[in-house]
């Protein structure tokens, strides 16, 4: 399952509108393991990139819980419009910074332990923001998705995982090398 993840014979769920969408625009990359196999076999790969590009989508993004509930809680009271929460300064943690997570409970802490499919899994697939800085150092934004590509010598994809806009290049880089 090194191979490239975007055929329908991989086993994971199909992207944004199906296989057939997704393969209509990037069909051309999606080639398979078997012209991976075919051309790779033996050779020496001296380098790989690897790199990610936004796909905009025109999607509308998930509810999350707290929205749902905040939706629930509208709906059920009539009348005048409720108060907004309590007001007075913004809460204040102990030594003025905020308590640091265990490493062990970071995504990339957890691939360590996983199985490719595991770790396809925990990366979020939804449609989300996603904002990366350009080579002169400017922001762009977009809702959508990201495709994120390991790339050998020659520009042949070796790997592609497709993932949530909001993901960071950091958090697939052990998937796509495994």
């Amino acid at each position: 399952m090194s191979a490239l993840l975007c055929i329908p014979e991989s086993g994971l769920a199909p992207p944004f509108g199906g296989w057939g969408i997704f393969n209509r625009y990037f069909g051309d990359y999606c080639t398979g393991a078997d012209m991976i196999r075919e051309t790779q076999n033996g050779r020496l790969i001296g380098h790989i990139a690897r790199d990610s590009t936004a796909i905009e989508t025109r999607e509308r993004f998930p509810e999350t819980p707290a929205q749902a509930a905040v939706k629930q809680a509208e709906k059920t009271t009539s009348g005048a419009p409720r108060k907004r929460g309590p007001k007075g300064p913004p809460k204040r943690y102990k030594g003025g910074q905020r308590p640091a997570v265990a490493k062990s409970d970071t995504r990339l802490a957890r691939q360590r332990e996983m199985t490719l499919p595991e770790m396809l899994a925990d990366l979020p697939q939804q449609c989300d923001l996603g904002g990366k800085k350009d080579s002169h150092g400017h922001d762009h934004y977009w809702r959508g998705y990201k495709l994120h590509w390991d790339v050998a010598d020659g520009q042949i994809p070796i790997s592609v995982v497709l993932a949530s806009a909001s993901v960071h290049d950091s958090q697939v880089a052990i998937p796509l090398a495994t």
